[in-house]
């Protein structure tokens, strides 16, 4: 491991932390004993302190890492997020100028709870906007929770399921759409989760509508790159409000792209040019 070959050769050493340890949301779905998450925090703690360097996706997860010891420098730790490969967005977008088309790319497990608002809001849109045609599209391993939702509400019409497709081929999807919109996972933890689904969206340059915490990280990142909007759950006047503000929007032009300059220090390129400089000051 990096811990050991630092102690047995002093090599300079960063440690990497895409995901919480001892804290992210499924920690405790494990059943530790008493004894393996004492294990689990000890060597934690010594990989946080031992580490020359320790690259974290998010501020969130870097205020998490500051209190897991005493011995720990905060200037060392550096928030390195993920980011979306340009090469994948070279693919040239072309969103339907007849229809107001939301896609949702990846996975999407059984949590109706999260979902209940934002498809009342749909629901209140479409009837607020019987002119606008609308379809929402899940592409990729979709729990059946998702047509119970669209049905209870009388839109199962306005629902496309596609089956899980390559990488490729979702961006595809993406390219093609009007907006793109993702839930974060209810759990106590959530502030600070900043899915990867978030950085494709930001390559597509569509608008973005996540479902999740306020005041998260993932709502900061939308807000700095003026990519889109994080709304609260049970906000449904929020969600409709929003979508209300894009559907005005793709009346006088179907096409939402927006290619800030900020989405784009994102993307891999740029962010590995991140890490040579975070490389470069422990050299």
């Amino acid at each position: 491991t990096g811990m050991e070959l630092k102690k047995r050769t002093g090599v300079n050493w960063i440690a990497d932390f895409r995901d919480p340890w001892t804290d992210i949301f499924y920690y405790d779905a494990f059943y530790h004993t008493a004894l393996a998450e004492k294990i689990d925090r000890r060597l934690e703690r010594e990989v946080v302190e031992g580490c020359h360097r320790l690259t974290i996706v998010s501020q969130s997860l870097k205020d998490l890492m500051k209190t897991k010891s005493d011995k720990i420098c905060p200037g060392k730790i550096f928030v390195l997020p993920n980011g979306f490969d340009e090469e994948d967005f070279k693919l040239s977008s072309d969103p339907p100028e007849d229809i107001f088309l939301a896609t949702f790319t990846g996975s999407l497990a059984n949590d109706a709870r999260k979902m209940n608002a934002f498809v009342e809001a749909v629901k209140e849109v479409n009837k607020k906007y019987p002119e606008v045609p609308m379809q929402f599209r899940f592409v990729g391993n979709i729990d059946v929770t998702v047509d119970e939702v669209f049905h209870k509400n009388g839109l199962e019409n306005l629902l496309v399921k596609v089956p899980y497709v390559p990488h490729l081929e979702s961006v595809k999807y993406l390219r093609n759409s009007t907006a793109v919109f993702f839930f974060i996972r209810r759990s106590e933890k959530n502030k600070g989760i900043v899915s990867g689904k978030i950085f494709e969206y930001l390559g597509s340059g569509k608008p973005v509508i996540c479902i999740g915490p306020e005041d998260g990280d993932a709502s900061k990142m939308l807000r700095e790159c003026d990519a889109g909007r994080a709304i609260d759950y049970e906000n449904k006047d929020g969600i409709v409000d929003y979508l209300s503000i894009l559907i005005h929007q793709w009346k006088k032009n179907p096409n939402l792209d927006n290619y800030s300059e900020k989405r784009m220090t994102y993307s891999r390129k740029n962010l590995t040019h991140e890490l040579v400089k975070i490389m470069e000051k422990i050299s």
